[in-house]
């Protein structure tokens, strides 16, 4: 199904433009996020508070829901690297209930996951047997995928595209 109107992307943090740049006229803010945490409850407020003009605040699809975009990512994923265990990165949460997510989304898609900041195991703590590719949960380039990449190279492991980029 095609978005109909007028539909510009922008970001809280690490790159832009932000939402201030790019919100000209009212609008909906639809936050594209993979997990609720720290962005969903503070920093998406913010930068709409930021805004000369008013914006709506919609229910963000997280990417990380039961049967949904996150499955298609990683068949993907599967299908580019055939016989590799998948270890997806995350940019890292201090958010005990986020993290539980990430682990209940790991178990749910037979993958490992790690975290490029904050508590809980780096991709250099997993239990990596095999040829493995990293799948950074990312939407965007920046610190937290360089420091993904660096990561993985140093393992000797492939990194997929960022899910955000082509």
């Amino acid at each position: 199904e095609r978005l109909g109107g007028d539909v510009r992307a922008c970001y809280l943090d690490h790159c832009g433009p932000p939402l201030a740049e790019v919100a000209d006229r009212p609008g909906i803010v639809v936050p594209l996020l993979f997990s609720p945490g720290y962005h969903v409850r503070v920093d998406v407020g913010a930068a709409i508070a930021e805004t000369a003009v008013p914006m709506t605040l919609a229910e963000p699809p997280l990417l990380t829901s039961p049967g949904g975009w996150i499955n298609g990512l990683l068949a993907e994923v599967r299908r580019s690297w055939p016989g590799s265990a998948v270890a997806m990165v995350t940019a890292g949460s201090r958010d005990d209930a986020v993290l539980r997510l990430w682990e209940d989304c790991a178990a749910a898609t037979a993958a490992q996951i790690a975290h490029a900041s904050g508590p809980g195991a780096r991709l250099s703590q997993l239990a990596l047997d095999g040829p493995t590719v990293a799948v950074p949960l990312l939407v965007a380039r920046g610190y937290f995928g360089d420091t993904i990449a660096a990561s993985a190279a140093d393992l000797g492991i492939p990194v997929a595209a960022l899910a955000g980029t082509s």
